[in-house]
């Protein structure tokens, strides 16, 4: 017959480990850049400006002046100052390094939003109306498409 333990046997776990565990890694970033946040860093379309009428300088986000430079006053609800940031950044957007229009083009290395050689690697030119900031986008490849009509042959 069999006969009933004096006390249950305690269980053992194994010892933890020295260093802590890494978690797994996140997914590889990407190439293309993320896109822009949804929320307008400026609601209220503040700028600084000279004179309510003057032309549009930088925008003070905050509403108030001390972000403007001297003799500059920060105005909201400038709308028109809105629309040329907004129009400036598109043109930024379109100006790119390379050695000639087709490396740039190919490459799409290095921006040059000032639109000035010294910003591009030696032996290298800026170069405007670039599709290199909408590289992969629909507006891209259909770009790409047009521009290619006439050039494609059947051998």
């Amino acid at each position: 017959t069999s006969s009933p333990t004096i006390s249950p046997k305690p269980t053992i776990s194994p010892k933890p480990t020295e260093t802590p565990t890494a978690p797994p890694p996140t997914a590889k970033p990407t190439r293309a850049p993320t896109q822009s946040p949804t929320e307008d860093p400026n609601p209220h379309n503040s700028y600084c400006k000279s004179a309510y009428e003057g032309e549009c300088g930088p925008p003070c986000p905050s509403g108030f002046s001390n972000e403007c430079d001297s003799f500059m006053f920060c105005f909201q609800y400038q709308a028109d100052c809105k629309e040329e940031e907004i129009e400036r950044n598109r043109i930024k957007a379109t100006r790119w390094c390379g050695k000639t229009f087709d490396d740039m083009s190919e490459r799409c290395h290095k921006a040059c939003p000032e639109g000035t050689d010294e910003e591009c690697d030696s032996g290298e030119k800026c170069f405007a109306d670039s599709l290199c900031a909408s590289e992969g986008t629909t507006a891209d490849i259909e770009a790409k498409m047009a521009a290619s009509v006439g050039k494609m042959w059947c051998g």
